[in-house]
């Protein structure tokens, strides 16, 4: 949503449907004028915690684009996200984390959440658009299978010519949709 730009702006996380009164955390943030920032609330309620990320808008090379993973799924230890049989795009990526963004090729990918030798979740048409920037989050729980990636697309600037500012009323768009496949593998 576009948000007036200001210093000390609070986001309060609050349980669906009750009073602001009943906020679970209160965070501060400033807020520049032209930037895009991403508010993310992890953990279990008992130990919500709330970050708030600058999202790069910046252009990307002609047919390429940019992505970060976040990782948001508390009952996983560090990750990787890979290229099925390629190379390892974000590797040790610890609960809390948020990598640094990469420039990929535009193209449609089959991807792999892995923890250790094991997939947790596999994409197998994950598109990745040119001039935009994702990020993906890993998110839900292993141990009650609501382990799940949401990918949070926006356009970047446009890389010729005068850059417009960014359309920052990105939707998030579920991963899901791209049907992933969630793979339980035995331990050991």
């Amino acid at each position: 949503i576009a948000l007036p730009s200001g210093d000390d702006r609070e986001v309060k996380v609050v349980p669906a449907g009750n009073p602001v009164d009943d906020a679970l955390t209160t965070t501060g943030l400033d807020l520049d004028a032209g930037h895009a920032y991403e508010v993310i609330a992890l953990d279990m309620v008992e130990d919500l915690d709330v970050k708030v990320e600058d999202v790069d808008l910046t252009a990307v090379p002609d047919g390429q684009a940019r992505m970060r993973v976040i990782h948001a799924a508390p009952d996983v230890d560090s990750l990787q996200v890979i290229v099925t049989d390629g190379p390892e795009l974000f590797g040790d990526i610890a609960f809390q984390d948020v990598t640094d963004y990469e420039t990929l090729d535009a193209s449609v990918y089959d991807l792999q959440v892995k923890q250790g030798d094991d997939v947790l979740i596999r994409v197998t048409d994950f598109t990745i658009d040119p001039d935009t920037s994702y990020d993906v989050i890993v998110t839900g729980r292993n141990d009650d299978g609501s382990l799940a990636l949401i990918a949070v697309a926006a356009p970047t600037q446009a890389s010729t010519g005068v850059a417009s500012p960014p359309d920052t009323s990105a939707t998030p768009v579920m991963v899901e949709q791209a049907t992933p496949e969630v793979i339980a593998t035995p331990a050991g």
